[in-house]
């Protein structure tokens, strides 16, 4: 396991590398998971600025559309998703209000009947179009994780 440091009151932790964190370096993400970010973004406006640190938040996974997996053959499929240690899986990525990557991670805890998953939001960052190309549904009930939770607006549908 890959341990991170993660901007938190409570210092490092090792247990998860986004479990409780506020946010988490864009270095820290597993490689595929950087290059899909690229994509979502330079790929659409080279002039996009990718932050080092990227915002973490919980989002309810009945929040989450219902995306069947590929049995065809072409994705890794329902047994990939069910060998999934849900506490080590990187944050799914959304953005607009749009579900982005992640149908294996959201399989998975439907699956196993967990309540929520932790995500990226990209809003502000993918452009518009880069999500109405790749989105896969609408989510809603996201709340980003940081110290003036209290403040901050439920990014969903519309928004």
């Amino acid at each position: 396991m890959r341990c991170v440091t993660v901007h938190e009151s409570s210092g490092p932790d090792c247990v998860s590398p986004w479990h409780d964190a506020a946010d988490v370096a864009y270095e820290d993400l597993p490689e595929d998971m950087q290059v899909l970010i690229l994509q979502f973004t330079l790929d659409y406006d080279e002039t996009i600025v990718i932050p080092e640190r990227l915002r973490l938040g919980t989002i309810p996974v009945d929040g989450l559309p219902v995306v069947p997996l590929d049995r065809s053959g072409r994705d890794r499929g329902v047994e990939h998703a069910m060998d999934m240690d849900l506490l080590q899986v990187p944050p799914i990525l959304i953005a607009h209000g749009c579900f982005l990557d992640g149908r294996h991670r959201t399989f998975a805890a439907r699956s196993r009947g967990q309540a929520s998953l932790v995500a990226i939001d990209l809003t502000g960052i993918a452009p518009l179009e880069a999500v109405e190309a790749n989105g896969m549904g609408k989510v809603s009930g996201f709340v980003l994780r940081d110290e003036d939770r209290d403040h901050q607006p439920e990014i969903g549908p519309g928004m």
